[in-house]
């Protein structure tokens, strides 16, 4: 297999972070105690505003300019944005498919 990590990258960044809106679900309803309900309407609200303008700012941008978000900390964004999240589980996924690294 050949990956070209640039092109991964790029492909990965023209979501507008689209692709960690669970990632960041999960960590509102974690970190604030929030419904997931609440929590849902708010990631949805944003996703759909970058799904409609892909040059505005990305998700991430979006959610932390949000006050009622205010107390998770940059590290935690950074943790729900880490593209490395991805590849938890790629050894294992490799392995199954009889492909090595």
């Amino acid at each position: 297999i050949n990956v070209h990590e640039d092109n991964c990258k790029r492909v990965m960044e023209m979501t507008g972070g689209l692709i960690y809106s669970s990632r960041a679900l999960l960590t509102i309803t974690e970190k604030l105690q929030m419904p997931r309900e609440d929590a849902y309407k708010i990631v949805q609200k944003h996703a759909m505003d970058v799904w409609a303008n892909p040059e505005g700012p990305t998700l991430r941008k979006r959610l932390e300019q949000q006050s009622e978000l205010s107390s998770i900390t940059r590290a935690d964004w950074d943790h729900v944005f880490d593209p490395a999240s991805f590849l938890t589980n790629i050894d294992k996924i490799f392995a199954r498919c009889e492909l090595d690294l």
